[in-house]
């Protein structure tokens, strides 16, 4: 997900979390991401994603982008 996100070996200075749920306390961390490479697909068991962005504000980089597409849904799997 990061495009040009200061890098550090642990992502202390800016980084994207992604979570699955609807806040940042109550989902399941699915992944911590900086620097320039790209991610492996995040995929969400459910139907809710929490993706929030950090930066200290002392190096400004491009930040990052983010597509979703929805995957496997029925609406026989709504009822």
């Amino acid at each position: 997900v990061p495009t040009q996100v200061e890098e550090s070996a642990t992502c202390r200075f800016d980084y994207v979390i992604v979570r699955d749920g609807s806040d940042s306390k109550g989902g399941n961390l699915i992944g911590k991401f900086c620097g320039s490479r790209t991610p492996k697909k995040v995929l969400s068991p459910g139907n809710k994603l929490w993706i929030e962005f950090y930066s200290d504000g002392s190096v400004t980089k491009k930040g990052f982008t983010a597509t979703y597409k929805a995957i496997g849904m029925h609406y026989s799997d709504v009822f």
